[in-house]
């Protein structure tokens, strides 16, 4: 009885085969373009960016553009929860110098610069973080997914 290579190993290219596709190496995802405006005006922010959680906790985020375009790449396709985030430049004192602001005594965060409101964002609480946004877009693949939205208080 002779021993034969192809008939012994013929079924591993379709175990590799499933081995690929059950081990979600080929996620599938899409782009999404949009534009951000805020009061129905353009951000006119440097450190704006938006963010697409899928369902499968991948988090994808893109920058805004100061005139509210943004581009973001590979997010997960289906339903996505939409969140913005806004991170503001580093104080200055009137000055105009640089100074770093010293911890309180008990380690809590310094107090904010005199006569500055404490919270300048320009995004409302509940839309600051994917898990808790109500706000969501479905990604479809193959489509160009456009996602428009007006921040408001």
């Amino acid at each position: 009885m002779a021993f034969s290579l192809v008939r012994h190993f013929a079924p591993l290219p379709a175990c590799a085969w499933a081995a690929v596709c059950l081990s979600g190496c080929g996620e599938s995802t899409a782009d999404v373009s949009g534009k951000i405006t805020i009061q129905g005006k353009a951000p006119d922010l440097k450190e704006l960016d938006i963010g697409f959680l899928g369902r499968n906790g991948r988090l994808v985020t893109a920058a805004i553009n100061t005139d509210g375009t943004y581009k973001a790449v590979g997010v997960p396709v289906g339903e996505t929860m939409v969140s913005f985030i806004y991170t503001p430049p580093p104080s200055v004192p009137a000055t105009g110098k640089h100074r770093l602001l010293r911890p309180g005594p008990d380690g809590s965060p310094p107090p904010p610069h005199p006569g500055k409101e404490a919270d300048n964002n320009p995004i409302p609480p509940h839309l600051r973080d994917g898990s808790t946004s109500k706000l969501s877009f479905k990604v479809v693949p193959g489509q160009n997914n456009v996602f428009n939205y007006d921040v408001k208080p």
